[in-house]
Parts: structure tokens; C-alpha cells; sequence
């Protein structure tokens, strides 16, 4: 394969991984914090929203993301030894491990948002309001911590 198609590959990936990472980001930084202080009507208002608008993005963005992590890794592993390759390794096991609690946790908990949102029931609305934080908070830092892998990775690659 030619070099050049590899370095458009990785630039790819770590751009799609930023943008997933950048989100999980601004969480740790200061919106989880937010979203805990306002009162559930807010909170349930503000991720309809949200989700209305983001949620087709990072479908694509988490569908691209292992796909050209995983071309990479077949591609890095061609030519290169299993340790070196550990940092792309560890990026794309916690991707998965971000996706996975998407799917199981934080993906049905924005469809019961969606509902709660157009009822009354304030102490399920809160419940939900934390785990949904819960879960945001630990794939953000499953994110940003892959990102950070990843990043070495074009590091230390030569």
C-alpha cells in the first residue's frame, strides 16, 4: 500500500477520534457540572436538543471510527511488530468499550429522556438525570484516555 494513502488514514482517524473525544471533553470539563446543577425540567429540555442535533453526527462518527482504526491496525501490523502497535491497540479497545456503554447505557437512556420529557414524573426524571451523567462522565474519559493513545501512537510511529 502506498505511504501516502497510509498517512491520509491515520490523519482520518485521529480527526474522526478527536471529534469523539473532543465531546466526551467538554463533559469532563465542565458540562457534566452543568447539566447536575440545573433543575430535570431544564436538564430534560436541553438534551432533547442536544440529541436532536448531534445524534446523526456521531452515529457516523462511532460508525467511521473503528473501521479506520481497525485498516489501520491491519495495515501497521504488516509491517510493524504487535508492540508497537499497542497504542492504536488500546485506542481502539477503549473506543470499543465507549461504544459499547453508548449502546447498553447512555443510547436507551436518551430514549427514555426523550419520553420522560413529556410527562410529569419528576423523581424518575431525576434518577435518570444522574445515571445518564454517570455514564456521559465514564465515556468521556474512555474517550479522551483513547484519544491519548491514539495520539501517541502517531507518535511514536516512524
Amino acid at each position: 500500500m502506498n505511504n501516502d494513502l497510509l498517512h491520509i488514514l491515520r490523519l482520518f482517524s485521529v480527526m474522526i477520534y478527536f471529534f469523539i473525544a473532543s465531546q466526551g471533553g467538554f463533559y469532563l470539563l465542565c458540562f457534566a457540572r452543568v447539566l447536575q446543577t440545573i433543575p430535570t425540567d431544564q436538564f430534560l429540555r436541553i438534551r432533547q436538543v442536544i440529541n436532536s442535533v448531534i445524534e446523526r453526527p456521531l452515529k457516523i462518527l462511532y460508525l467511521l471510527a473503528p473501521v479506520c482504526l481497525v485498516i489501520w491496525l491491519i495495515l501497521t501490523l504488516k509491517f510493524k511488530d504487535i508492540p508497537s502497535s499497542l497504542p492504536l491497540v488500546l485506542a481502539l479497545a477503549l473506543l470499543t468499550a465507549d461504544m459499547v456503554l453508548a449502546f447498553k447505557r447512555s443510547i436507551p437512556l436518551n430514549v427514555l429522556i426523550e419520553m420522560l420529557a413529556n410527562e410529569t414524573c419528576r423523581e424518575e426524571a431525576h434518577q435518570v438525570q444522574q445515571r445518564w451523567l454517570k455514564y456521559i462522565v465514564i465515556r468521556g474519559y474512555l474517550s479522551v484516555g483513547g484519544f491519548m493513545w491514539l495520539v501517541i501512537q502517531v507518535l511514536t510511529d516512524r
